[in-house]
């Protein structure tokens, strides 16, 4: 009797932990990741954590939105995310292709009859043990032909086991078309030793499952149970020996979507079909840990199961079966569970009657690219439903008549947030309805109108509450019941009661041909529905002028779009006398447009915005100043607002403001210089004329002498003389006069004053020569 081993999925979690607080050497820790996308693997690390929180005996693991190296979409590697590095590759024009978001929002690798991955051949594959039971698990959609999913295979020691997973789609070798079946070998000779097909019609290649292959005892083929979707099968059953699925004899060796033929010699069978996850066992696992595995699977792919979804800690219970026993159909969620490697922020069922898409906050292209972020680790929102009726037939008390006949619930663990629901338009909804007690919407029920989002119909929301019931109500006209607002259903004026005083029209979602035929006024011509008309739809509708502008509702209108009045225009011009376009802001169009700061001046028509009028800078103004941060007007020209600006020569001085301009100064006259002197444009001292007689004055601060010809003399003493004209030295050659010093006397105060009243009216009078002389 086989005694199966239990694996705590909490050693894992805590292992796990612990290496990522450094407690050991690891690298790769990422345990509440929030991110996505592919990851490209290097050198090989040891996974933290499983699917499920199950990792102990993970031999094989291969999902498609970590280690996949595509370039151009041809997946060349595929890296095994198990320890033992069993990574896979393909060249040679075998590649198949990855496709981003085939399942679920979550991308897989897509096989045809010429593709397939391989582990090098004659090289030994660490970690299987072809005598071990084993557990595996594949995540299939779209497989149209049969072959083999993934192969093992090994040759000696010549007792040791073979194991091939697979299907077919022949009747040879007693099969029949679309039986699901595992191969066990054993011995030297290939020899095909079981097959099942207990699981029921519907489990079609070219539907989308969770594939098990559960081998409790490597000895007892009868102990080899297969299951879809977490229900078993029967036992193998044992037919004629033969040689179909025989592995090659190469030690250990893998394939991935190709079977070889015995020998190696070749292919000989393919899967035509996508491939998202892969995971192999060395072990028969428990049915608490196959639950949790199953259950991580059908998260992340949107899988519907019909048992508890458990989390990777064996405890929280994010789906109770029995607790939503009417809403078990098309089970889907989104969820973070650190412990078993997933993150789903958006999901649909994988079902073909999908109608509901909920994302956390938004809906992404797929779910690596979705921002959202959960409150916390172990955080779910599921939801399933009734299998009701999807026809607008249930009457309804509100702003839609009726409702959806089928019914969502919810069950939400943790800390999710708010969320966006989105159904298809084809549904012909308006409304989404909440009610948190009542599936019937009687009473309590809140409306959430739908809006046209990309190519579906959503509606962006709070947090739904626990075991929250939804459905989706609508109007409808020429249903037969006469709606709310509806003085009669098909518009026609005919039948008793009389004439009909309004005409019916259509809703958004229904189909039109006619924006007249809409309550919105807008059909849109693409999709051939009724929708509300928005400023970005693509279409000129509302009161727009243009696509999408002019019109009191929407933006402005460009340059060369049509316009009907200035107001419709960016530039606030609309040639409103010939093309009925709006032109482009010019300096004149008397129209403060373009980056004008008022009307025409400012901005890019340079410093043109007169005294009073707006400003942003200085550069707008006329005087070269604006009253920034106060009242952002141009400010009049001032003597001291220290910017040469009105009649000024230079900053501040000169023009109105007078001889205030000091040496070195810019001027145009002599009267903007506070030297009287304008030379060159610039001012300046005038220099002392050659001949003139100077003051006759003795200048106690130069020392010169006194009176003379010539002009004054350099070298007298301090004190100066008594006033006595003496000729200098220099008198001979034309120079000043000059004194001795030491012994002369100080001229009294009176004799200073009269001094300075001369040398005043001397400057004045050489002043006027100077000017004589130049005029």
């Amino acid at each position: 009797m086989n005694t199966k081993q239990t694996h705590t999925p909490v050693f894992a979690t805590t292992l796990g932990l612990a290496l990522c607080a450094g407690l050991l050497p690891v690298t790769g820790c990422n345990l509440s990741k929030q991110g996505g996308g592919h990851e490209e693997v290097g050198a090989q690390v040891a996974p933290l954590f499983g699917p499920g929180g199950v990792l102990m005996d993970l031999e094989l693991w291969y999902s498609a939105d970590v280690g996949i190296t595509a370039p151009g979409g041809t997946v060349t590697t595929w890296n095994d995310r198990a320890a033992n590095g069993n990574h896979l590759t393909a060249t040679g024009g075998n590649e198949p292709s990855l496709v981003d978001s085939s399942l679920n929002f979550n991308p897989g690798v897509s096989f045809d009859a010429a593709q397939w991955l391989e582990r090098a051949t004659g090289v030994n594959a660490p970690g299987l043990n072809g005598t071990a039971e084993k557990t595996a698990f594949f995540v299939i959609s779209g497989s149209s032909n049969g072959g083999s999913a993934l192969y093992l295979g090994r040759s000696t020691p010549i007792n040791q086991r073979n194991i091939a997973y697979g299907w077919s789609t022949t009747d040879s070798d007693g099969l029949n078309p679309g039986d699901h079946h595992a191969a066990y070998v054993s011995g030297p000779t290939p020899t095909f030793n079981g097959k099942w097909a207990s699981k029921t019609a519907s489990a079609t290649l070219a539907e989308t499952h969770i594939y098990r292959f559960d081998n409790s005892n490597g000895d007892l083929l009868s102990q080899f149970i297969p299951a879809v979707d977490g229900v078993p099968g029967s036992p193998l059953v044992v037919p004629s020996a033969n040689s179909d699925f025989a592995p090659d004899l190469i030690p250990f060796h893998i394939v991935v979507g190709a079977k070889r033929a015995v020998g190696g010699g070749g292919f000989d069978t393919h899967f035509d079909g996508t491939l998202h996850e892969a995971l192999v066992f060395s072990w028969d696992l428990n049915g608490a840990e196959m639950a949790r595995v199953e259950a991580n699977l059908g998260l992340k792919y949107g899988i519907s199961l019909s048992q508890d979804y458990v989390a990777s800690d064996a405890s929280t219970v994010f789906w109770d079966v029995l607790g939503h026993t009417t809403y078990n159909n098309d089970i889907a969620g989104i969820g973070r569970d650190d412990g078993g490697e997933v993150l789903q922020k958006q999901a649909r069922s994988a079902s073909e009657d999908r109608l509901v898409t909920i994302g956390l906050g938004n809906i992404a292209a797929t779910n690596a690219a979705n921002t959202g972020t959960f409150g916390s680790d172990l955080s779910f929102m599921m939801w399933g439903n009734n299998d009701g009726n999807t026809s607008m037939d249930v009457a309804y008390t509100g702003t839609p008549s009726h409702r959806m006949g089928r019914v969502w619930q919810i069950n939400e663990t943790g800390s999710v947030g708010a969320v966006q629901v989105c159904i298809p338009p084809s549904a012909g909804m308006t409304h989404l309805l909440v009610n948190n007690t009542d599936a019937s919407f009687t009473t309590g029920t809140v409306e959430f109108p739908l809006s046209v989002v990309g190519a579906d119909y959503c509606t962006d929301m709070g947090d739904f509450a626990d075991n929250a019931f939804f459905t989706f109500g609508t109007s409808q006209c020429g249903n037969g019941t006469i709606d709310m607002g509806e003085s009669c259903d098909d518009g026609v004026q005919n039948g008793p009661g009389g004439a009909c005083s309004a005409t019916c029209l259509l809703n958004d979602g229904e189909s039109c041909t006619n924006s007249g035929a809409c309550n919105s006024g807008f059909c849109n011509t693409t999709s051939g529905l009724c929708a509300t008309a928005t400023c970005v739809d693509m279409f000129m509708n509302q009161d727009e002028t243009d696509v999408d502008c002019g019109g009191a509702i929407c933006s402005t209108c460009a340059d060369g779009m049509m316009c009907v009045m200035n107001s419709d225009c960016m530039s606030m011009v609309c040639d409103t006398m010939s093309t009925n376009t709006c032109l482009m802001a010019t300096c004149g169009d008397m129209v403060q447009n373009g980056d004008e700061t008022d009307e025409d001046c400012g901005g890019s028509c340079g410093s043109t915005c007169d005294t009073g009028e707006d400003c942003a800078s200085n550069n707008d103004c006329i005087s070269l100043v604006c009253d920034s941060g106060m009242t952002d007007t141009c400010l009049a020209a001032t003597c001291m607002d220290m910017v040469q600006n009105g009649d000024e020569s230079d900053v501040d001085c000169g023009g109105s403001c007078g001889a205030t301009c000091a040496n070195g100064d810019a001027c145009s006259a002599d009267s903007d210089c506070m030297s009287m002197h304008c030379d060159s444009n610039l001012c300046a001292t005038e220099p002392v004329d050659a001949g003139m007689p100077d003051s006759g004055m003795a200048d106690g601060g130069t020392g010169d002498a006194g009176m003379g010809d010539g002009g004054a003399g350099d070298g007298g003493a301090n004190n100066g003389d008594a006033g006595t004209p003496v000729p200098s030295a220099g008198a001979i050659g034309g120079g000043g006069c000059t004194v001795a010093a030491g012994n002369e006397q100080a001229p009294s105060a009176p004799s200073q004053i009269a001094f300075w009243v001369v040398a005043a009216l001397f400057a004045v009078r050489r002043k006027r020569f100077s000017a004589h002389k130049r005029g």
